[in-house]
Parts: C-alpha cells; sequence; structure tokens
C-alpha cells in the first residue's frame, strides 16, 4: 500500500521539517555555558524515544510481520542508516560547536 500527499501537505510538512531542524540553531543562542555534548545528548535521546514510541505504536498496523522479524530481514540497510545517523551526528556535533564558538551569523555565512 502506498500513501501519496498533495502537494499542499508535502509543502507543509516540508516547511515544518525545515522549522524544527533550524531551531536547534536558535538554541545555542541562548544555552550560555551548557555544554554542547548535553545539547547533543539530549536532542538525539528525545528523537530515540519519540520514534521508538511511535514505531511501537504504529508497527502492528504497519507491519504484516512482526518488528524483530521486520528488523531481522532488513539487517544491513538499518546497519547502515545507524551508521549513516552517527555519521550526522557528529557532523552536528561539530556545527553546533562552531556555532557556540563564533555565533550563528557568521557561521551560517561560512
Amino acid at each position: 500500500m502506498t500513501t501519496y500527499f498533495s502537494l499542499g501537505v508535502a509543502t507543509a510538512l516540508t516547511l515544518l521539517a525545515a522549522a524544527l531542524w533550524g531551531s536547534w540553531m536558535q538554541v545555542v543562542k541562548h544555552i550560555k555555558e551548557y555544554p554542547i555534548t548535553g545539547l547533543a545528548f539530549w536532542l538525539y535521546f528525545f528523537s530515540f524515544v519519540l520514534v521508538w514510541l511511535v514505531t511501537l505504536i504504529l508497527s502492528p498496523f504497519l507491519l504484516k510481520t512482526g518488528i524483530l522479524e521486520t528488523t531481522m530481514a532488513n539487517l544491513r540497510p538499518i546497519l547502515e542508516i545507524i551508521l549513516g545517523g552517527a555519521l550526522m551526528s557528529v557532523g552536528l556535533f561539530l556545527s553546533l560547536f562552531v556555532m557556540k564558538q563564533i555565533g550563528l551569523l557568521l557561521s551560517t555565512a561560512i
């Protein structure tokens, strides 16, 4: 079963995602002396919990087999996604660190 979104819904979801991704840049300006590692930890902890809650709630409706069977059948792509996420988190950490050191305006221009 394939689900398609209308152009309006797709545009709204894209703008929402952009706003959410841009929000952590603004957070860096307001954390003062709080460490970037702590911010990154909480960011990924809450996203981890949110993703697993949504997965556990929706998996009975969206997966023909159970979540464990689906995971084992797709282990290699899942590991590649996890590796990609780890690399992205390192990039995010470096980006936040630079933003905190030189400021949002300069780091965005660079």
